[in-house]
């Protein structure tokens, strides 16, 4: 398994906070999208790969606007090293 990007990292982070910010927990989003619960908590935590059709999908459930700025993701792994 590949390490999550930034960009997967922060979306997971960003989708997150707006569920919890409409007091959904991540089975109840889950059942509205009609996935499993695990993969709302691998994409919060940057595990699972964000295909724009589907944060599209989630952004609607929590009503919130989606920008091009949520899907784009840097390529370059998170390993702790900028160098």
């Amino acid at each position: 398994m590949s390490l999550p990007s930034r960009g997967e990292i922060e979306l997971g982070r960003r989708i997150q906070q707006a569920r919890m910010g409409v007091n959904l927990t991540q089975r109840q989003l889950s059942s509205e999208l009609g996935i499993l619960q695990k993969w709302i908590s691998g994409i919060e935590n940057g595990q699972h790969h964000h295909y724009k059709d589907f944060v599209k999908r989630i952004c609607e459930a929590l009503g919130v606007e989606r920008d091009d700025e949520w899907v784009e993701s840097p390529t370059r792994p998170v390993d702790g090293d900028d160098s």
